[in-house]
């Protein structure tokens, strides 16, 4: 069966959070809660040109949050968070943890211009968020 993805933008802080909902609103939850991931992404190493748009150099702060059907923070450690980096040679960071971040120290991770993206999943419930960005 086919689920329909449909992005939405939420601002926090002045930073924006991508939320990707996969789960109909009378679909049985995951079995660890995890209705939803939201993340961001922010300059650990180089500089940030604008919204999305990050220097040559540039490598990620990385921060998901699991939310559940009533978007509220799914704690602990129930989640199976894999972050990849396509386009780079850095291995996918996995976490037990439903929240956090991790700041990647490869300096110069993303070294070429180009429109690259990072994606989290929580490989229980299946659900993902990703977000574009700009290397100028």
């Amino acid at each position: 069966m086919l689920k329909k993805i449909v992005p939405t933008i939420a601002l926090v802080t002045g930073i924006a959070l991508a939320t990707i909902p996969t789960t109909p609103a009378n679909a049985a939850p995951a079995r660890n809660g995890v209705a939803a991931i939201k993340m961001k992404i922010n300059a650990y190493y180089g500089q940030n040109y604008g919204p999305n748009v990050y220097s040559t150099g540039f490598s990620p702060g990385v921060a998901w949050s699991a939310r559940d059907r009533s978007g509220a923070e799914v704690q602990g450690m129930n989640c199976q968070i894999q972050i990849y980096f396509p386009g780079t040679t850095k291995p996918t960071y996995k976490s037990a943890l439903c929240q956090g971040g991790v700041g990647v120290t490869d300096n110069g991770l993303y070294s070429n211009p180009g429109h690259y993206r990072i994606i989290v999943v929580d490989k229980i419930s299946g659900k993902r968020a990703w977000r574009w960005f700009t290397i100028e």
